[in-house]
């Protein structure tokens, strides 16, 4: 009787682990996809001396829109009209040393043009 006992212990606590392991891995793919929610998609395309970067946020409400350049990145935050915040941090890989932005609102995305000074 002894014998199965250790057994059926031995048996319980590999499935302990196991369980702890797989609740682990959920927490951390429920932690991704929320960070992948508040980021909105966006595209990027180069066209003579401008970036052009086109940000799809559905529902924004365009009083909410930060946008700011520093380091090589350009960081943007903002919320929709249902309050869910979106942040997004885009590096920029051109060479440009000194340019203007442009900020340009429609219905549903944001539009970023990075020019030349």
């Amino acid at each position: 009787m002894p014998a199965y006992k250790d057994l059926h212990e031995m048996i319980k606590e590999m499935i302990d682990r196991e369980e702890e392991r797989i609740d682990k891995e959920i927490e951390q793919i429920k932690e991704e996809i929320a960070k992948e929610a508040e980021e909105p998609l966006y595209t990027f395309y180069e066209k003579n001396d401008a970036i052009y970067y086109i940000i799809d946020v559905p529902f924004i409400n365009e009083k909410t829109i930060y946008v700011k350049v520093e380091n090589k990145y350009i960081k943007l935050s903002c919320k929709d009209i249902h309050d869910k915040n979106y942040q997004l941090v885009i590096p920029v890989y051109a060479n440009f040393e000194n340019y203007d932005i442009q900020v340009i609102r429609s219905k549903g995305f944001i539009k970023l043009v990075l020019r030349k000074k």
